[in-house]
Formats: C-alpha cells, sequence, structure tokens
C-alpha cells in the first residue's frame, strides 16, 4: 500500500525525470519531447493516485469555475481575458493535495487580435487552516497551448499555434459552504513557454470544490 512518503518521492522522481529530459533535448525540437514526457508524467501520477484511492477511504475534491485574465507577458495590447477552469485535488495529508488543473483563457485587441491560451498543470497547494478551509498556496507545472489569431484584409484569418512548458504560482482561500461544499477564490500567475515567445498572465479565479470520500 502507498504512503505519503512514497508518494511524495514519486512525485519528486517523476519531476527530476522530466526536467532532465527536457534540459537534455531542448535542442531537439523541445516543446514535443517536453509535451509527450508531460502527458506521460500526468498519466502515470494519474494511475498513482487512482491506485491509492482503492486503497483506502481517500478525499478528493472536485469542481471548476470561472477565470479572468490579465496581460503579463508577450500579449501587447490586450484587454481582459475571460474563461473556465476544472480544477481536481486528492488530499495526500490534512495540509497537503496534490492535483490537475485544466484552464481556458481568451483574450482580445485592438485590430481584430485575438489570442487563447490552456495551461494544464499537475498541482501541489498546501492549506493553513484545518479541514482544507482557508487560506492556501501552492505551485504548477505542465505544458499549455496557445493559439493567437488576426483577421487580415485580402488573407482574412491568420493563425499561429504554439505550445510548450507551463508553470503556475496560486494562492487562494476556501470558505465552506457545508461538509461537502466550499467555495473557491484564489488569484495566480501563470506562464507558457511556447513556439515564438513566452506568454504570461495574472488569473483570478472563483468558483466550487466538492468533497469525495470520507
Amino acid at each position: 500500500m502507498f504512503t505519503l512518503v512514497n508518494i511524495l518521492l514519486l512525485i519528486t522522481m517523476l519531476l527530476i525525470f522530466h526536467i532532465y529530459v527536457y534540459v537534455c533535448f531542448q535542442k531537439f525540437q523541445p516543446n514535443k519531447i517536453f509535451m509527450k514526457t508531460t502527458k506521460k508524467l500526468i498519466l502515470v501520477l494519474a494511475v498513482v493516485v487512482a491506485g491509492v484511492m482503492n486503497q483506502a477511504k481517500a478525499q478528493m475534491m472536485i469542481g471548476g469555475g470561472v477565470n479572468l485574465g490579465f496581460p503579463a507577458g508577450g500579449l501587447t495590447g490586450m484587454s481582459m481575458g475571460f474563461g473556465a477552469g476544472i480544477d481536481g485535488r486528492y488530499m495526500l495529508s490534512d495540509k497537503m493535495s496534490a492535483g490537475l488543473t485544466i484552464d481556458m483563457v481568451s483574450f482580445s485587441g485592438t485590430g481584430g487580435v485575438k489570442a487563447s491560451l490552456t495551461p494544464i498543470m499537475l498541482r501541489g497547494d498546501y492549506y493553513l487552516g484545518d479541514d482544507q478551509t482557508g487560506l492556501y498556496g501552492g505551485v504548477g507545472l505542465g505544458f499549455g497551448s496557445t493559439k493567437v489569431s488576426i483577421t487580415v484584409p485580402i488573407l482574412g484569418k491568420v493563425e499561429s499555434k504554439g505550445s510548450g512548458f507551463a508553470y503556475g504560482l496560486r494562492g487562494g482561500y476556501l470558505l465552506p459552504m457545508g461538509d461537502k461544499l466550499k467555495i473557491d477564490l484564489s488569484a495566480s500567475y501563470n506562464s507558457i513557454s511556447a513556439t515564438g515567445g513566452g506568454i504570461s498572465y495574472l488569473g483570478i479565479h472563483a468558483g466550487v470544490l466538492y468533497t469525495l470520500g470520507q
């Protein structure tokens, strides 16, 4: 049976291997290699979490909400963005969780320019309050995709797509609304090192989380 120490060691080893692959092969199509290894890492961790939940009455929180995005880099001339996100967290202990987030944010600018960002990250969060309530903070690593489009006279719509390593920092507050439901309010910094240059934004998230398990 997996223990908390085993899980943390496995996550650490996989992340070290993940970064090692990226550094060693960054000269050879880095985005493709990194995205492939990231997807494998997410799959392995999902299997581990599923195994742990199958052997113990574990707690898991799932939910989603709406996102606001404020350009921070690579989005010059863009206005505030809007989107949505989903969030899954497996409780490693009363104070720590590991999980996965998928966010989507769309921006628009002058001249018909539009940008869509989709970061997908493995998350680790630490909770200051009891029973996963109150303030929390954490980090995320994963991959993200970007799409920038502009409508040009005669040529029509021109698109540029990219993908690459993504990371994020977030801090938030969980407000209990009963035994199972919590309101999730958070602020974050998110960055995607996509082909052609990095893109980053400040995010505001408002959503709900529902607790599964005991």
